[in-house]
């Protein structure tokens, strides 16, 4: 990690975001992944800039199309719930797919629950008025599946975290590239 980006998270660690958005700002335009994650957690949270759900999604996906996992995991989450960007449960599949195959745990219990309604799968070329029911069902049922993970713990190799709680995932990423030995 550059220096930039090192004191970009000292400086959001301290709630300092209109620095940590000036460390961020030209390494993530540079492409820096991690640089891009921080600026879609501080548009997604309205930390030192106006909250913003399409700038947080674009963020994000910049970040996510490099193959960093977090940021998967965010960008399906954000289709999933339509946060920023369309509600498109296919897409959100193919994001926590590529998430969970890099071993990200919220994504793994995410798609179980996607494939276990059929969502986050290929759509079907059968679309009958008379199979319209069963669909807007299952699609509200992926959504009070989605609503309660949102509420669930996760444990992993770092501490105890909550899912899509900004200061939470910045802890959880730092925490994660210290232990790399990146930052």
């Amino acid at each position: 990690i550059n220096a930039d980006i090192n004191d970009g998270w000292i400086a959001y660690q301290k709630e300092d975001f209109t620095s940590a958005l000036q460390e961020f700002q030209m390494p993530a335009e540079q492409g820096d992944v991690i640089a891009q994650y921080a600026l879609g957690l501080m548009y997604d949270n309205g930390e030192g800039v106006t909250q913003n759900n399409a700038t947080a999604f674009k963020w994000y996906k910049k970040a996510a199309e490099q193959g960093y996992a977090q940021a998967q995991f965010t960008t399906g989450w954000m289709y999933a719930n339509g946060r920023g960007v369309n509600k498109d449960y296919l897409r959100a599949g193919n994001w926590y797919a590529k998430a969970a195959e890099q071993g990200n745990k919220e994504a793994q219990q995410i798609l179980t629950g996607l494939y276990g309604t059929g969502l986050g799968l290929a759509p079907t070329s059968v679309n009958t008025q008379q199979e319209k029911p069963v669909e807007e069902e299952i699609v509200n049922d992926v959504d009070s599946f989605l609503a309660e993970f949102d509420e669930v713990e996760f444990i992993s190799n770092t501490p105890k975290t909550i899912n899509n709680t900004s200061s939470n995932n910045v802890n959880q990423t730092v925490q994660m590239l210290q232990t790399q030995n990146q930052l």
